[in-house]
């Protein structure tokens, strides 16, 4: 699914958006502004990440989470600002090719549902606002994020990107996680990866490119159940010791990962 599926009559519409200042502009310097959009996209991430991470129990345990968020909420709302900013201007200058594109799709949808999580719903959480509100915006960002990657992991050769979210999510647990469980949680993973990779290169036949997804396809959604158990183990544990609660760290973990859905459907879109 492409926006071009979606809306085949805005055609010449993006095919004239590159003959209007400063597209053409921004065209013959489009590396240099890439690069901005993706400074500005880490920055809104990675301060979200850092507030994310302190809700799960690591990385700045030593300041409250209100004040961590406060910390970097002033990065938050320059990341939203300096995005959207580059991202519109680089869209303009390279419009035809991401109309087309599935995996730009994917990408807008999380960029959008990561400002949503960002600007509306992490504050919240981490003050420890219960407004009714709140969970509305998270409804919202969270379906976002959703529908980002159904159009992942329907769009054709963009659907391995999907992997660089499993190996996010597996590697936050990774870190979350503690004691003995890392361990056996790591080991598991390791043994998927393993899996993986026998069945690639030495199980099946290199042409036999059905059995290789299929194998691939069930080893993921193991790997992907391997996780979110762990996930879950570590969530009752921060109940447990009166940590945040179970929303707050579902919101915690979706806002790291719809970051890397975004990122993940910008590296593919050179391919897909």
């Amino acid at each position: 699914m492409t926006l071009s599926d979606l809306f085949p009559a805005l055609q010449p519409f993006v095919a004239h958006l590159v003959k209007v200042w400063p597209a053409y502009d921004i065209k013959a310097n489009f590396a240099i502004w890439e690069v901005f959009h993706i400074v500005s996209v880490l920055m809104l991430g990675g301060a979200s990440a850092l507030v994310s991470l302190r809700i799960l129990g690591v990385g700045l345990v030593e300041r409250p989470i209100e004040e961590t968020y406060r910390g970097v909420s002033r990065l938050i709302t320059l990341g939203v600002l300096a995005t959207s900013i580059s991202g519109l201007l680089i869209g303009m200058a390279n419009a035809e090719r991401l109309y087309d594109s599935a995996a730009f799709l994917a990408k807008f949808i999380a960029l959008i549902g990561g400002i949503v999580l960002s600007f509306k719903v992490l504050g919240p959480v981490a003050i420890g606002d219960r407004r009714s509100e709140t969970r509305l915006w998270a409804g919202l960002g969270l379906g976002l994020w959703g529908l980002s990657v159904l159009v992942m992991a329907t769009g054709g050769l963009v659907t391995p990107g999907l992997l660089h979210v499993l190996s996010a999510g597996s590697l936050m647990v990774l870190v979350v996680v503690q004691g003995r469980t890392r361990w056996l949680y790591g080991s598991g993973c390791l043994l998927v990866l393993a899996a993986m990779a026998v069945s690639t290169n030495l199980l099946f036949k290199p042409e036999d490119m059905a059995s290789i997804d299929m194998a691939n396809l069930v080893l993921s959604g193991l790997w992907f159940l391997w996780v979110l158990g762990f996930a879950m183990v570590r969530g009752r544990a921060i109940l447990k010791e009166d940590g945040p609660s179970a929303f707050a760290q579902t919101i915690a973990y979706a806002q790291i990962l719809v970051w890397v859905t975004a990122a993940a459907g910008g590296r593919w879109i050179a391919f897909a």
